[in-house]
């Protein structure tokens, strides 16, 4: 053994938070084919079974996550005092969130547990690392859309569950703390990848995670108003289709960019984009809507296809995550 490869830390060492991104997007894919089945009339099994995907991989991560606290406590120090390293850990919480389908058809005594465990434990994360941001006086540059996962997962993700367990007083107070921690948190993160320094190649698809706020706000709104689409969110789902075409606009620049853990930032935002319009689809006759559902659906099922596929070949040949 060489002594640069003795000296590589281990792969729980190795393992980013935002491997969790790896849950989210399983998860929001499920959520998608959850809704692809009201509108074709298909069984709700593929959903479910992409939820259950994203359960085993929050399993995995979450393992990974506490091995490296255990053997490497100085590396995940760091990285949690990192503004752009530290932020995915909220994801840790808020991504049980997304479980709620699963363990409602599956374990329903489970999901008003877990989903105050995800969506509290996100909040108060937040909070937290919003608090040290303050005190230390972070430079913008240290910053990357992963801000908004400490300011809005907790937010819009248990607005979203809160939804679905028919907690809507207690959804809506929980949608209004995400949804304005997101405007706060858009207009600093925009400020930065405009007029900040250029995002380094291996970090420029973190800016997919742009869309995920709107699209899932859309989605969570539609929840809690009792399945039909209102001005709010058709005003959300607008903006996110704005910010679809801002990133199709990029590709090419995101094409340059290496194949690494970051690349699924696209997936949940995807999937998010498409359930808010296949629940647009459902509500409405027009067939306008119809047509724009199944073009993101197919997109997201292609995003998240080719993601995982690039993600396991790279793992086959030892070259998913960073070597140091």
């Amino acid at each position: 053994m060489t002594g640069a490869a003795a000296a590589r830390p281990g792969l729980a060492a190795r393992a980013p938070a935002g491997l969790y991104s790896i849950v989210m997007g399983l998860a929001g894919l499920g959520g998608a084919w959850l809704q692809a089945a009201r509108f074709f009339g298909w069984p709700a099994g593929t959903g479910l079974v992409l939820v259950a995907l994203a359960a085993l991989a929050w399993v995995v991560v979450s393992g990974l996550l506490v091995a490296k606290i255990v053997a490497a406590p100085e590396r995940f120090a760091a990285e949690l005092a990192h503004p752009s390293h530290g932020a995915p850990y909220a994801l840790a919480p808020a991504t049980l969130c997304l479980l709620v389908p699963l363990l409602e058809a599956w374990a329903p005594a489970l999901g008003r547990p877990v989903f105050f465990v995800g969506a509290f434990g996100a909040v108060a994360f937040g909070a937290w690392m919003v608090g040290r941001w303050i005190v230390a006086a972070r430079e913008l540059g240290g910053f990357t859309p992963t801000l908004h996962f400490p300011l809005v997962a907790g937010g819009l993700l248990g607005a979203l569950a809160a939804g679905l367990l028919g907690m809507q007083a207690l959804g809506v107070i929980l949608f209004g703390a995400g949804l304005f921690a997101w405007v706060v948190g858009s207009s600093l993160s925009l400020h930065r990848l405009v007029a900040g320094e250029a995002l380094p190649p291996p970090m420029r698809p973190l800016v997919a995670v742009e869309l995920a706020p709107p699209a899932i706000a859309a989605v969570a709104w539609i929840v809690l108003a009792g399945d039909a689409p209102d001005p709010l969110a058709a005003a959300l789902f607008g903006y996110g289709l704005f910010l679809v075409l801002v990133l199709a606009s990029l590709a090419r620049w995101f094409a340059a960019a290496p194949f690494g853990p970051a690349w699924w930032a696209f997936t949940f935002p995807a999937a998010a984009i498409a359930n808010a319009a296949l629940r647009f689809a459902v509500a409405g006759p027009d067939a306008g809507f119809a047509v724009l559902a199944i073009v993101l659906f197919a997109a997201a099922n292609l995003v998240v296809a080719y993601v995982a596929a690039r993600t396991v070949a790279a793992l086959a040949r030892g070259a998913f995550l960073p070597l140091a």
